[in-house]
């Protein structure tokens, strides 16, 4: 019996052991939150032209799907709600990369340099975007519609520059951005004076910090939106505040409460960085998961009971939302931290020669999640074209936000989203086997390697395996 259990005590060491050779190996790519990034950014690329390109709004496509339908796919239509796993993911990557470089030697100026230039490149293009190519919106701050130069060409066929409202239709950028800087903040404080060796404080102060900010950011968001529009309404240099203020308070992915997420993806990159045992991840990660979405179970039976209460329907009440319901919260959280934890185990705590078959079956998503930032930028693009050719030839198209054929003729939603969705992935393909050259990855990490020691490996989908 003692040879049997010090055989298996042997295995178990070799196995982590071997686990941390291929962390180790590998330092520079987790695969996990690539093929985590490629289910998110495909949730996306799908969600958003299937809801908006085919109802235009939230309201008409409860309005017009037959609420069966609406429940079969409530799964899929709420894994599809995941902005928060963008801040999530990135703040894994942030502080997985930010300790390694500090264990190489690097200071934590030179450790932090690439995700502060990431941040303010992505910052900046989320104006522009906004601006230039962003699907028309309804306007949050007087009746009608927004439009972006490139939805008000394609929908109305007039070349126009978009009122100053446009901007504050925030996406999910800002809260990226703004996780990124918080990120490399937070772990400034936190592994100052050799910090980073006081595992257990760091993991309570962060595991509390994110608990408490997913739990008081709806109230927040109810009591300060009203005072963002107001500064909005003001005008003049009020005006500038309240579009700063948008990026953390009123919008459906304002900072609060999804940027939030990334203190629990702090925890994760910390965790992988310190090779800590699949054990502990997995314990702490489930736990957490299985707790939101009891947390989402609890809330949606009282919001259920205030619907009914009021006379309203509940799929109503917790779907077509401006500000991010905290169901949707406590789901899409719970879920996120479980499905990154078994990603983590099947991808990262395993044997070099395991990995490299993993990664070649994983490159379907992979090839999405290397460059979701372009993804995300020219989603609206091609899909609000695809969506008005098809509004147009099984219509007549009425104009955004009024009800036509289209909506209601199945076959032809059937035939919509095989186009989008087959362009989307043929377009992954092609465009991987040239390195993603000149999409937006593509210039931020060229002008981001003048700055760094190593060159980064953002973009490269086959380190993982020489299949080409």
């Amino acid at each position: 019996m003692e040879n049997v259990q010090k055989n298996n005590t042997k295995s178990e060491n070799i196995e982590h052991e071997n686990s941390e050779k291929n962390i180790k190996k590998h330092g520079e790519r987790l695969l996990s939150v690539d093929i985590v990034r490629g289910i998110a950014i495909f949730g996306v690329l799908f969600i958003h032209p299937m809801i908006f390109g085919t109802w235009y709004t939230e309201t008409i496509a409860l309005d017009i799907v037959p609420m069966w339908v609406v429940a079969f796919f409530a799964p899929i239509i709420l894994m599809g709600t995941w902005g928060g796993g963008f801040p999530l993911i990135s703040a894994v990557v942030t502080t997985y990369n930010i300790y390694n470089r500090l264990e190489k030697g690097y200071s934590f100026r030179e450790s932090a340099k690439p995700t502060l230039i990431n941040s303010t490149f992505i910052l900046l293009i989320s104006p522009i975007k906004n601006l230039l190519f962003s699907r028309t919106w309804t306007n949050s701050y007087e009746p009608g519609f927004n439009y972006s130069v490139f939805s008000r060409l394609i929908e109305k066929g007039e070349l126009a520059w978009p009122g100053p409202e446009k901007i504050f239709q925030i996406g999910s950028l800002p809260s990226i951005a703004i996780s990124g800087y918080v990120t490399v903040f937070v772990l400034w404080i936190l592994f100052k004076n050799r910090g980073r060796e006081k595992v257990k404080r760091n993991v309570i102060i962060l595991t509390a910090i994110g608990m408490i900010l997913t739990f008081i950011s709806n109230p927040l968001n109810e009591w300060l939106n009203p005072k963002v529009i107001d500064l909005f309404l003001k005008g003049g240099f009020s005006r500038f505040i309240s579009f700063i203020l948008r990026w953390f308070i009123g919008a459906q992915l304002s900072y609060f409460p999804v940027g939030t997420y990334a203190f629990f993806g702090i925890v994760g990159g910390y965790f992988i960085a310190l090779r800590t045992p699949i054990k502990t991840i997995k314990i702490y990660g489930y736990s957490l998961g299985i707790f939101y979405l009891i947390a989402f179970v609890i809330s949606t039976i009282f919001t259920v009971k205030y619907a009914l209460s009021i006379g309203r329907n509940p799929v109503f009440l917790i779907l077509d939302y401006e500000i991010y319901p905290r169901e949707l919260l406590f789901f899409s959280l719970g879920w996120m931290m479980i499905i990154l934890v078994l990603l983590v185990k099947r991808y990262e705590y395993i044997p070099n020669d395991l990995k490299a078959k993993r990664a070649k079956k994983s490159l379907f998503f992979r090839r999405f999640g290397v460059a979701t930032l372009t993804f995300y930028c020219l989603e609206p693009i091609v899909n609000n074209t695809i969506a008005f050719l098809f509004h147009t030839i099984f219509g007549p198209r009425e104009g955004f936000g009024i009800v036509d054929p289209f909506m209601t003729n199945g076959w032809a939603i059937i035939l919509y989203v095989f186009t989008f969705e087959s362009f989307w992935i043929l377009f992954s393909y092609f465009w991987s086997k040239t390195g993603y050259k000149y999409g937006v990855e593509y210039w931020i990490m060229r002008f981001s390697n003048r700055f760094r020691k190593t060159k980064s490996t953002r973009l490269q989908l086959y380190n993982y395996t020489d299949e080409r």
